[in-house]
């Protein structure tokens, strides 16, 4: 993940990894929202804290913005 302004952006996929193998997230995509806790404006330091206290419990949300080239 890194910053863009107030964004918060997936800087690579891990091969293998959950993300990669259900083909919904891509580099460059913003995140929103995780498990309702709105992102923007959040750190990366910040937003790693969220995610440890959500791996002691369930992941049941993510909300994402991915841009579309119409020019493929």
């Amino acid at each position: 993940m890194k910053n863009e302004g107030e964004a918060v952006i997936i800087g690579r996929i891990v091969k293998g990894g959950v993300a990669e193998k259900s083909g919904l997230l891509h580099e460059g995509d913003e995140i929103l929202e995780i498990n309702g806790v709105e992102i923007r404006g959040m750190t990366i330091n910040d937003v790693c804290d969220l995610m440890v206290c959500i791996n002691d419990s369930v992941l049941t949300s993510l909300v994402f913005f991915q841009l579309i080239s119409l020019n493929k």
